[in-house]
């Protein structure tokens, strides 16, 4: 569609051309007619109106574009009105041309500098007026030499003022050509109509000098001046920017060299004629001096220009190289030039003595979101600069890529392998001085050591994998691959390829277990939990198969499947008449779209589900990883009146300051926790008294024993779920339950006497 755009454009800018060139041709037939009518004053006039047309052509013009374009049209636009003053005759001709014809030419050439696509250094601008110097100068000996008389030529010689400003005009004229024949051809038009009309103007000064004209009524004088101002006034409308596509073009053998051979043909000729007997005069004799200066310095300031660009060359045939193998941030050899080294490592004679280390900044993203891309960037060329302090003259560190670095350990034992290792993450782990503030991130380092049969990649991906195993057991800590690793990576893509499968072919179901009073029974609400189809992923655990969906990027989809299927449930529950609450697990992933609310709203409304009975279940450390986003879509869905769960609290990342923070109804505390009901290390209790303190419904997960859930009622807890209670059920069953409204508490056990538990010791509470 924009090639048959551009080609339109260049139709019309061509029909355009086409019509204004016979719009001036006309006028200017008109002009001699009126000229040869002899209406004496008539032809200044029209003149004079012509060039207020183009002014006012002009003006329109810049009104249209802004910047550099606005300033060009309107200095063109005075330069023909100050021009068309002169030559209309309403102005007298004395004192005018040595103050009118300089401040026209002044303007002319600001106009010219001003059109985008012209910009040039100075040496190219000086370049480019001796290029139009030699054609308008050779053109200017050739016609002196081939069209005047003797009589002419001494009108000529009598009026060197007059003659120098011909010069001018041709020169002007001729830079425009010059800057037309550097453009593509669909783009010339316009430059194509602006270099006509100069041409045109400078036509009439010669003109009027080849028929002695002495008055503004000359038909041929007028005509040229006519079909000027036309093609002037309608230049802009042709092409607004007629110079936009220009390119520098000094090195083009059909740009440079054709002003050469015109000046030489131009100074042959002047020989020619000097043999033959005809007299010069000094003009001629200037001109032609001046034409032999202008070629030498032109080729003296090409030899310079061409010197300048094979350095400017050279200096980005060198950048290039370098970005070929630096990362043009940090200074590292980037990932190319690393694999290149490790390949190389692996085919010498100390391959077994090899370790590579992929590196990851913990935390990262979190500096780039809060503080900036600019402190991020700065953290990282000191990260890089830390590890390339660490390691020893003969290892490699280079950047991957993000905030990922690899190093290659040459010559080292395992022993030496993991020192390093540890202290590149303890380097790493520093606090960095950024600006005015202390920025502090860990990190966490794969590390293997390739066997014989390993190639680069392959070394590269086993050290990839042991990254993120140290990344999944918690970051900031060194992993060292292991086979089984490879495995598991592998038995994780089929797991993502499995589910993959199931979500399109619709094999995905839903199991609803209770949540329970733990006092009566009586059920409070059910949770939506995921199932599997056995043919699809029969031998995978629900938890496998989310951590494979959270890394290949299907948990969006998958969540999305959840969150219909389990309001779709709820809806036809309630329409039943079977009264429930439904809680639904969400990803961080899901939150981080930045429509999910709108997607929660758009189930409840189709599938007619009140918002209060709708519970979304977040995972803690999920949350903790953006807070301030976390907080900002949390708030949205409880503006809908759906209410929100913090899932799996009491591990990992479980901290006071952020629970306030955060727009929560719920605390689901850890089937880890639960587990401890009774020991030693019970923190339950004290979960439970921040709940109440924050105003929170406490839900214990993964009640499994008796033991646990009278603990747990004797502590104040009153609602839960696990095993013990109920397992999660099909649909059909599930609604049956919730229909009947509790669930058998089992009977009560008998204790043993006494619980001893000292020091770090613990002890089973048992029958």
């Amino acid at each position: 569609m924009g090639a048959v755009r551009a080609t339109g454009a260049g139709g019309a800018a061509g029909r355009a051309l086409v019509a204004l060139t016979s719009a001036s041709l006309a006028g200017g037939a008109c002009a001699v007619l009126l000229a040869r009518a002899d209406l004496g004053a008539s032809t200044g006039w029209l003149l004079a109106l012509l060039c207020l047309a183009t002014v006012v052509s002009m003006a329109l013009a810049g009104r249209r574009t802004a910047g550099r374009l606005r300033r060009a049209w309107w200095l063109l636009g005075c330069a023909g009105a100050v021009g068309g003053l002169l030559e209309s005759g309403l102005v007298a001709p004395g004192a005018a041309l040595w103050v009118l014809r300089p401040v026209a030419a002044v303007l002319a050439v600001g106009a010219l500098v001003s059109f985008p696509g012209t910009a040039r250094t100075p040496r190219q601008w000086a370049l480019l007026a001796l290029d139009g110097w030699l054609l308008s100068g050779s053109l200017f000996v050739l016609l002196w030499i081939v069209s005047l008389d003797q009589q002419a030529t001494d009108v000529l010689q009598g009026d060197v003022a007059w003659t120098l400003w011909v010069l001018v005009d041709l020169v002007i004229a001729s830079v425009v050509l010059a800057l037309t024949l550097r453009l593509p051809r669909r783009a010339a038009a316009g430059a194509l109509v602006l270099s006509f009309g100069a041409i045109m103007l400078c036509a009439a000064e010669l003109v009027e000098a080849l028929f002695h004209a002495t008055s503004a009524s000359s038909p041929a004088y007028v005509a040229c001046w006519t079909a000027s101002f036309l093609a002037f006034a309608g230049a802009p409308w042709v092409e607004l920017s007629p110079f936009a596509l220009a390119h520098d073009g000094f090195g083009s053998r059909r740009v440079v060299r054709i002003p050469y051979v015109v000046a030489c043909i131009a100074i042959a000729a002047v020989i020619a004629a000097l043999t033959a007997g005809r007299s010069g005069g000094v003009i001629l004799v200037m001109v032609v001096v001046a034409l032999l200066v202008s070629v030498v310095s032109s080729q003296a300031l090409l030899t310079a220009e061409n010197r300048r660009l094979v350095v400017q060359l050279s200096h980005q045939a060198e950048l290039f190289r370098d970005r070929a193998t630096r990362d043009m941030l940090t200074g590292l050899p980037n990932r190319e030039v690393f694999a290149g080294r490790v390949e190389m490592a692996l085919t010498g004679p100390a391959r077994g003595q090899v370790a590579v280390l992929f590196v990851d900044l913990d935390g990262f993203k979190d500096v780039n979101d809060s503080f900036g891309h600019a402190i991020g960037d700065e953290l990282l060329v000191e990260a890089a600069g830390r590890l390339a302090a660490e390691v020893r003259e003969s290892d490699v560190v280079a950047r991957f890529g993000g905030d990922e670095f690899v190093a290659l350990l040459a010559d080292c034992s395992d022993e030496t392998a993991l020192e390093v290792a540890e202290r590149l993450r303890l380097s790493l782990s520093q606090p960095y001085r950024i600006g005015h503030r202390d920025v502090v991130v860990s990190a966490s380092i794969g590390l293997a050591r390739p066997d014989d049969d390993d190639d680069a990649e392959s070394a590269m991906r086993n050290a990839d994998l042991a990254l993120y195993r140290a990344k999944e057991n918690g970051r900031d800590r060194v992993s060292v691959y292991e086979p089984a690793m490879h495995a598991t990576a592998l038995r994780r893509l089929d797991a993502a390829s499995r589910l993959r499968q199931a979500l399109v072919h619709d094999r995905l179901a839903l199991a609803f277990q209770p949540i329970c009073d733990l006092r009566t029974g009586a059920i409070h609400s059910v949770e939506a939990l995921l199932r599997f189809d056995q043919q699809d992923l029969a031998d995978w655990s629900v938890t496998e198969v989310i951590a494979a969906a959270e890394e290949s990027g299907l948990i969006v989809p998958l969540g999305g499947w959840v969150l219909d299927a389990a309001v779709s449930t709820l809806g036809s529950w309630l329409g039943n008449g079977v009264e429930t609450r439904m809680h639904v697990n969400v990803s961080s992933r899901q939150l981080e779209t930045g429509d999910f609310a709108r997607q929660v709203e758009n189930a409840l409304v189709c599938y007619g589900v009140p918002p209060a009975a709708l519970c979304l279940e977040i995972t803690e450390h999920h949350l903790v990883r953006d807070l301030d986003s976390s907080a900002r879509e949390l708030e949205r869905l409880r503006h809908l009146g759906v209410r929100v769960a913090l899932d799996d609290f009491g591990t990992g990342y479980s901290s006071l300051s952020y629970l306030p923070r955060l727009p929560l109804d719920t605390l689901k505390v850890d089937r880890e926790l639960i587990a401890r009901v009774g020991t030693a290390r019970d923190t339950v209790p004290a979960v439970l008294r921040l709940g109440r303190d924050l105003g929170l419904t406490v839900i214990a997960e993964g009640i499994e024993r008796v033991e646990q859930l009278l603990l747990l009622r004797s502590s104040g807890c009153h609602l839960g779920q696990g095993h013990l209670l109920a397992r999660p059920a099909g649909r059909r069953t599930a609604a049956e339950l919730v229909r009947r409204g509790y669930v058998d508490l089992p009977v009560e056990p008998i204790f043993a006497p006494a619980i001893a538990v000292s020091g770090s010791q613990t002890s089973d509470l048992s029958i």
